[in-house]
């Protein structure tokens, strides 16, 4: 069995099916309550995971349609500290590089990262996601 140290979203799943799968003896509700916990706080990875790449692919795309821009530097932090919340969730949660891909792929992420891109550069995005280089590895000044 996984521990929560191995990986932490897979751990709670694991939990989860397990305390599903047994009679803790407590009351119905209790039992069910506790695995809808497990299962929220996995939820909760995976949104914030979410969170931070749209963040991320945001201020991204900011920089590729509006270089020009004379105070880029509150989005290099933004960048840079995406980057570092994306790294952590999957240094606990190496089961969520899968899900990553997913998001990577996803044609609602890259739109809602371009739109609101749009919305504050006030000028046309394309719809699509940064690549995996100006996402993870491109120094942007």
């Amino acid at each position: 069995m996984i521990t929560r140290d191995d990986d932490e979203v897979l751990w709670l799943e694991q939990t989860a099916a397990k305390v599903a799968n047994m009679n803790l003896g407590l009351s119905e509700s209790v039992d069910n309550g506790l695995v809808e916990f497990l299962m929220e706080m996995s939820r909760r990875e995976r949104s914030a995971l979410k969170s931070h790449l749209l963040n991320l692919a945001m201020h991204v795309l900011k920089f590729m349609y509006q270089p020009e821009y004379p105070h880029k530097r509150s989005w290099e932090i933004s960048i840079r500290n995406s980057r570092r919340e994306i790294e952590t969730i999957l240094d606990v949660s190496p089961s969520l590089k899968g899900y990553l891909e997913v998001l990577l792929a996803d044609p609602k992420v890259a739109k809602a990262a371009a739109e609101d891109a749009e919305t504050e550069i006030g000028r046309p995005v394309a719809y699509a996601l940064p690549s995996r280089h100006e996402l993870f590895e491109k120094e942007w000044r």
